[in-house]
């Protein structure tokens, strides 16, 4: 799949300020509507580029619906999304993706930390309607300033909501949740210190049946790294050196690229290639996917690789 596709149009029609770093947004595409599953999420551009988030809704007509924290520490996307955007404005999105997607069991453990009710609420939404079996733990530091919260409470599983104040003595405890190995299969999103740690717990489950929105950095420039070519379809030449990304170099030269992490984990810069030797480096392709397509963020080639842009 190229990330060059047309941009899709939407409106925000209603944006409420939950606290100082949170808001919800709904948007109102315009045009046709997109189908989009649970796990789903949509990229929007913001004068900082393009950053993904998760759709927090159930597939409803051309009604999305996110939630946004500011990361004040960040590149100024979160922070312009939450302080600046207003009611009424129309923002560029690109067609929803799923790289966490809900797949089929008899019971589910869904676990939401933060922000990272955004993914796995629409999960929970699901199942609902499909009358599944699934436990529910929303971690927060407190309700007051989370998100979702009602919509969390509405919710017809097992729900726990979690209020730690922040304190570290007083997180969530999983390990009775993981102890034993079942049929269950487990999703997680939230902050990595949520996510690092069931990881450490999980380690004796099967891999497939424990799945994270995981956005944990990999290695994009390595010490040892040299410089190739990229090739377009109309035959111009670029080079990309020991120290730089392909995606550096496109836009350096004027190509409108589509991204968000820029570290291999969110899948925004997925791109297609025609030919070359190619050294992934990302968290998302499968081995069959890694055969046409490529991460222009960290992926790397040796000689000369061929883009389908």
């Amino acid at each position: 799949m190229s990330n060059y596709e047309e941009n899709l149009q939407a409106v925000v029609v209603e944006k409420s300020r939950i606290s100082s770093d949170f808001c919800t947004l709904k948007l109102q595409l315009e045009g046709e509507p997109h189908v989009f599953t649970p796990g789903s999420h949509t990229s929007m551009q913001t004068p900082f580029g393009w950053r993904n988030y998760s759709l927090a809704n159930l597939c409803d007509g051309n009604i999305w619906q996110l939630g946004i924290k500011a990361e004040r520490h960040g590149r100024g996307a979160s922070s312009w999304i939450v302080d600046v955007l207003e009611e009424g404005e129309t923002i560029n999105c690109k067609v929803p993706e799923n790289t966490f997607p809900l797949n089929d069991a008899n019971n589910y453990l869904l676990i939401a930390g933060g922000i990272g009710i955004t993914a796995v609420l629409p999960m929970a939404r699901a199942l609902d309607q499909t009358k599944k079996s699934y436990q529910f733990i929303y971690c927060l530091r407190d309700r007051e300033s989370a998100a979702f919260v009602k919509e969390v409470e509405s919710l017809q599983g097992d729900v726990i909501i979690h209020a730690d104040e922040g304190e570290e003595e007083d997180f969530f405890d999983f390990w009775p949740l993981v102890e034993t190995p079942d049929d269950r299969l487990i999703y997680c999103c939230g902050p990595k210190i949520l996510m690092e740690d069931l990881e450490d717990m999980t380690g004796h489950w099967p891999a497939h049946q424990v799945n994270f929105e995981d956005f944990k950095p990999v290695e994009v420039i390595k010490s040892d790294d040299t410089s190739f070519v990229v090739e377009l379809k109309d035959g111009r030449l670029f080079d990309v050196g020991p120290t730089e990304t392909i995606l550096q170099v496109l836009r350096s030269n004027g190509l409108e690229t589509r991204s968000s992490c820029e570290s291999g984990t969110c899948g925004s810069c997925r791109t297609r290639y025609l030919d070359g030797e190619i050294d992934h480096r990302d968290l998302v392709l499968t081995e069959n996917e890694k055969h046409q397509d490529l991460m222009i963020c960290v992926s790397r080639a040796n000689g000369v690789v061929v883009l389908d842009v």
